[in-house]
């Protein structure tokens, strides 16, 4: 069991399995604060980032647009 429910495939939100520098990356070189990058991983990442449409798969299955097809794959 992970540390958290980031670890694993991609949700609905949250992002799924990163290299830990990715978090270094976002406050070192983005300038996001420590409660920038938490809602970013786990409340705008996942299937939601990736279709840029939504989180939920029924509306995802639906859909025509380009990223709704590319983010259950």
């Amino acid at each position: 069991m992970s540390f958290s429910p980031l670890d694993g495939l991609p949700k609905g939100t949250r992002c799924g399995r990163n290299d830990a520098a990715v978090v270094l990356h976002l406050i070192a070189q983005r300038g996001c604060s420590v409660d920038q990058v938490e809602r970013l991983l786990f409340r705008e990442s996942g299937q939601l980032e990736l279709s840029r449409l939504s989180s939920d798969m029924r509306e995802l299955e639906a859909s025509t647009q380009a990223g709704a097809l590319l983010a259950p794959d």
